[in-house]
């Protein structure tokens, strides 16, 4: 069980990571909400296949969430910081 929690779900790193990186360079409060955001869904993910109902465990279910919303939202961070530059509207902080 250990080895599927271990490598569950952890496709959303591949993009997570790396985009984070680049986007708190410019917006870093926002960066760091969508990475509390993850780590808390993978925390609850983990804890969730301890439980007694396993894969259908509600606070896996939650924690699967969180981590496609922190993972959809650094997509779309990145985006509108890729647009702004576009433009030349971009400024660092």
């Amino acid at each position: 069980m250990a080895k599927r929690i271990y490598r569950n779900d952890l496709e959303h790193l591949v993009t997570v990571a790396p985009l984070s990186l680049l986007n708190g360079i410019v917006m870093p409060y926002p960066t760091i909400g969508l990475l509390a955001t993850y780590f808390l869904g993978r925390q609850l993910y983990s804890s969730g296949y301890f439980e007694k109902e396993g894969a259908m465990n509600p606070k896996r279910m939650a924690g699967s969430l969180l981590c496609n919303v922190a993972n959809m939202g650094t997509m779309g961070l990145t985006v509108f910081l890729g647009w702004r530059l576009s433009r030349g509207k971009l400024r660092l902080i």
